[in-house]
Parts: C-alpha cells; structure tokens; sequence
C-alpha cells in the first residue's frame, strides 16, 4: 500500500485549517469546529483523490504506447492526434 497520497491529504488538511485560522482572524468571521473539521475534510478528500489518480496513471494525456513482445518495439497506441 502506497501512503503517498494520504501523506499530501493530511498535509493539505492542516495547511487549509491554517489558512481558515488565519481567515478568521484577519476578516473576524468566526467559525465552528465543525466548519473546520469539513473543510479539512473536504480538501484532503479532493487531494486524495487527485493524487491518487495522478499516481496511478489514470488521467491520460490521449496519446499511450504500449510495448509489443512480438516485435520487441514500443508503438503508438490510441487514436490519432488529428
């Protein structure tokens, strides 16, 4: 299991709550516990998932290539770029 991208969740989750600190203070727009705990929440689900999907590959520019045994070369695979 890859810890990565929980990593960057929970580091996103504690800079949000510090910019939502910050936010408070400077503006004095009080805030609950509960409007902290979601925004940590909130951002570190949306980085989480981000991450993960960056990691795994699975946004994808349009143009892949994929290695054929056969004829030991690397093609283009996927539609054409025109």
């Amino acid at each position: 299991m890859n810890y990565t991208p929980i990593g960057y969740a929970i580091l996103a989750s504690f800079l949000a709550l510090a910019l939502m600190y910050i936010d408070t203070k400077l503006f004095d727009n009080p805030k609950t516990k509960s409007n902290y705990v979601r925004g940590m929440l909130m951002v570190g689900v949306i980085v989480w998932i981000v991450v993960y999907f960056l990691e795994k590959g699975g946004f994808s520019s349009g143009e892949s290539s994929s290695f054929m045994p056969g004829i030991n070369e690397e093609i283009l695979t996927g539609p054409p770029n025109f």
